[in-house]
């Protein structure tokens, strides 16, 4: 009984220890992944942005035909 506290810390560290090894390629190269990340996101974001712009648009036009009318 008297392990147990170390044994606790013990089964912490190994933990952290097994995430960081999981983790350590994308620590080792940030760069790459953050490269990645950015590409990814511009493929995502640019259709919703195209959208947008048609959205904000067609409100102008709207607004548009209520002044006038």
């Amino acid at each position: 009984m008297a392990n147990e506290p170390d044994s606790y810390w013990i089964k912490q560290l190994d933990a952290i220890i097994k995430h960081l090894d999981k983790n350590e390629k994308w620590l080792e190269y940030p760069d790459e992944k953050i490269q990645e990340f950015e590409k990814d996101f511009d493929e995502w974001n640019s259709p919703i942005l195209e959208d947008v712009e048609k959205l904000e648009k067609w409100l102008e036009d709207l607004d548009k035909k209520m002044e006038d009318f």
